[in-house]
């Protein structure tokens, strides 16, 4: 979409706690960002071109999981963010 913020994961990605993630969505929020669009890279990894033309490269751990294994972690850490954001338990 038009003012989406482009999230390539990987490996060589920056790492964030839980509350930086949280903090990095406000601040996406608060700038009027509509989308954040997360995509996970493949077995090989991503060609440079889509490193270069993400807006952010993030890495879930330094260690490698499977695509489906990386899909939970982060859906699991988008619903932690958003708890933290919304000040409830989950995260605690």
């Amino acid at each position: 979409p038009g003012n989406s913020f482009k999230i390539i994961l990987d490996e060589t990605g920056k790492l964030f706690t839980s509350k930086d993630l949280a903090e990095f969505i406000q601040q996406k929020q608060i700038s009027s960002v509509t989308h954040l669009c997360f995509a996970i890279g493949g077995a090989a990894g991503w060609d440079p071109s889509v490193l270069k033309n993400s807006d952010l490269t993030l890495s879930l751990s330094k260690l490698t999981f499977p695509h489906q294994i990386a899909r939970i972690l982060l859906v699991e850490q988008i619903y932690r963010a958003r708890s933290i954001l919304k000040g409830t338990n989950y995260h605690k």
